[in-house]
Order: structure tokens, then C-alpha cells, then sequence
């Protein structure tokens, strides 16, 4: 079968994520041809090791796709055009308007084909949607027609998305975002001979709007304060530029901090970045919103203890006492959860419980075993 993953944008990073990870799982399984469907936005240094094989098929630019999303949907229209009859199943991202022009354009030129939705979303669609009047709805009914199976990539999410459109309750799936565990054994020799430290670590776009840093730093400088001294926070990731002045306060009002707070900066290699997930005995994400978080399943993945703001994934993935998720913005609850599990002397332990509940829950082996199964289903009744 010939599968096509349509995103424009997608960059090296989006190799390892539900862009690029779907199309090369699906491929492993056997039975498809499966390509990603994207602009020239190289160089890929993850097709060499990380997922070798995957297929890019580059889409040609008519226009300058940075003024506009008009562009980048007419690009992809132009490509279907051209391309559509011989894709037997396009995946799109989002409901958007690029993937209603999508699907509408892939349907006429290839009305037997297959379309999967992955919805990528987080509770601000779903609060948009409730928002919504009659003819955006019926609008958006028409699109979903046309539409043959859509993932959900969390479960409350799943419910409030069937909720908001029971007619097409029979397409709407459950289908979480993974961890290609093959990549992290190639490094876990390595990565157990280096051990356990007393780490808290975060991986994030270091102090964008969105992933609240000074929640972190805040909280951190009270631990620290409450004699917390044999304990570091790492953080990794590019540091967005108007971050800098919140810093050179910082700084200026905790100088004997610079000894504890460790910004390594973005890391290019997945050796590296694998090597900092599984030194790490705690992870957390301060974000004040997350469609998803892929760096929660691969801190977990790598053994690390959760302890997240309540956005994303987090409350599916922190069970079992492995972690626990606090309210967004709350600096005190962050504060006494991370002093808590710092103090607990079974952590180690919970590390372990991590990463057996990553791996049962979020393998991307598994996930995709499970999309193809789905497929074949929609397959059959067409």
C-alpha cells in the first residue's frame, strides 16, 4: 500500500516525532510504501542513523511559503494533483483549514482513497469546537465525510472530540504519540554504565511563552534555599532570545546559583540527548500548555520520575506513583512535589515504574501495529 504523510514543514526534528515515526514504522511492518511529503527544510542528519530508509518525497515551492499559508496549502494541492492517484491512504495533521483543502483536493482526484486525520490537539481545539456556531460545525461535518479515520492522541481528548461529533464516533480512535525504543537500546549499554544521578531535568524550547522556565527556575531556587544543595537542574534546549533579560536578572538576584542550574544548550545527537534523559532521576515540564509532550514519554522511556504541570500527556502517563502533575502556574505545588520525590527512598524504583509504563503504553512498534489494523479495517469496507 502506498502511504503518504503530507507536512510541509517538517524539519530534522520531525523525523522523530508522529511525522516522520509513522511513515518509517508503517514501512518496517512490511506492507507499505509509505513516504513523508515535505518542503526541502534539510539537512536531515536523522535519515542516517535514526531512521534510515525513510523515504522523502519533496514538494516544489510556488511561492514564498513565509508570507503566507496560502502557499504552503496551494503546494500541497499542487502536489496531490499530480500525486493523489497514486496514494492509497493521506495522512493530514490538524483541522485546519490546509487539511480541509487537502482532503477535499485528494478526494477528487482519488475518491477510493483512504484519509487519515491525525488531530495533534490539545484542549484548546476542543474549547474552540464548543465555541463554534452552526455553520462552522456543519462546515466542518462535510470535511469529517470525507475523512476516514482520525487519532486521538489522548484519551480524555479522545471522548470530548466524540462528544462534540457523534456521527463520526466509528472513526475516531484512540492513538497516542511513542518512543522508538529501538533507538534507545542501540545506547543502553552505555547509558547503565553511566547510572542514576541526582538530576532534575527539562527539555524544552528554554523560556518560549509556552513552556513557563521561570516556573522551574522559581521553584528550584526555593529547594535549593530548603538546603536541597546536593541536587542539580539541567536544562536542554535552545534558549529563546527574549528569555535573556529575565535571566541576567535571575542571575542577579541568585548568584550562588550558577553552581546548581546547568544550561547545555540544544543537542543535535540523540546519543547525547538520550544520555541526558537517563542520567536524570526527575524530569519536569513546566509548560503551561502542551498538545501532546513528546519529551514526558522520552524522559520515562529513559527511566525518569514525571513531575509536569498538568498539560499533554502527563496525567496518562504519571500512574502508579511514578510522578505526579500539578496545576499549571502553581510555583508552591511544583515546589513540594519535586521536594517530595527528592526525599522519597524508593526513587530509583519509581524510575523503573517509568519506564515499564512508557513501554507498555507508548511504543511506537505497538501504535503502529494498531493504525495498520484500523486501516485495513477502512480498507476492507471501501
Amino acid at each position: 500500500m502506498r502511504y503518504c504523510v503530507l507536512f510541509p514543514e517538517a524539519q530534522n526534528v520531525h523525523l522523530v516525532k508522529d511525522v516522520g515515526m509513522i511513515p518509517y514504522k508503517l514501512k518496517q511492518l512490511g506492507n507499505y510504501q509509505a513516504v513523508l511529503a515535505t518542503y526541502d527544510n534539510g539537512p536531515y542528519p536523522y535519515l542516517e542513523d535514526v531512521v534510515p530508509g525513510l523515504e522523502l518525497d519533496f514538494i516544489g515551492k510556488r511561492g514564498d511559503v513565509s508570507r503566507t499559508w496560502r502557499h504552503s496549502a496551494w503546494d500541497g494541492v499542487h502536489y496531490l494533483r499530480r500525486k493523489g492517484k497514486e496514494i492509497d491512504i493521506l495522512q493530514v495533521f490538524h483541522m485546519t483549514l490546509s487539511s480541509i483543502v487537502y482532503a477535499y483536493s485528494y478526494k477528487r482526484v482519488n475518491p477510493g482513497g483512504i484519509i487519515f486525520l491525525k488531530l495533534d490537539c490539545s484542549i484548546k481545539l476542543v474549547e474552540k469546537l464548543r465555541g463554534l456556531g452552526r455553520l462552522p460545525m456543519k462546515l466542518l461535518h462535510q470535511f469529517l465525510e470525507r475523512v476516514d479515520l482520525i487519532g486521538v492522541e489522548q484519551e480524555k481528548l479522545q471522548q470530548d472530540i466524540t462528544e462534540i461529533f457523534p456521527a463520526h464516533r466509528a472513526k475516531i480512535i484512540y492513538l497516542p504519540n511513542g518512543v522508538d525504543f529501538a533507538d534507545l537500546e542501540r545506547y543502553r549499554p552505555e547509558l547503565q554504565d553511566a547510572g542514576k544521578e541526582n538530576l532534575i531535568l527539562t527539555v524544552a524550547r528554554i523560556g518560549s511563552e509556552e513552556k513557563n522556565t521561570p516556573m522551574l527556575l522559581q521553584a528550584f531556587a526555593r529547594l535549593v534555599q530548603r538546603g536541597k544543595r546536593e541536587w542539580k537542574l539541567v536544562l536542554v534546549g535552545a534558549v529563546a532570545s527574549e528569555f535573556q533579560r529575565y535571566l541576567d536578572r535571575f542571575w542577579e538576584q541568585n548568584p550562588e546559583l550558577k553552581e546548581y542550574i546547568l544550561f547545555r544548550g540544544e543537542l543535535a545527537s540523540r546519543r547525547e540527548l538520550w544520555t541526558e534523559y537517563s542520567r536524570a532521576k526527575i524530569f519536569c515540564l513546566t509548560s503551561n500548555y502542551e498538545s501532546f509532550g513528546f519529551a514526558l514519554i522520552e524522559a520515562a522511556a529513559a527511566g525518569a520520575v514525571i513531575i509536569s504541570t498538568d498539560v499533554g500527556i502527563a496525567s496518562e502517563l504519571v500512574r502508579e506513583g511514578n510522578g505526579a502533575v500539578v496545576p499549571v502556574k502553581d510555583v508552591d505545588a511544583l515546589t513540594d512535589k519535586l521536594a517530595e520525590f527528592m526525599e522519597r527512598p524508593d526513587l530509583t524504583e519509581l524510575c523503573g515504574r517509568s519506564a515499564r509504563i512508557c513501554r507498555e503504553k507508548f511504543n511506537w512498534d505497538e501504535i503502529c501495529v494498531k493504525l495498520d489494523r484500523e486501516l485495513r479495517k477502512r480498507i476492507m469496507r471501501s
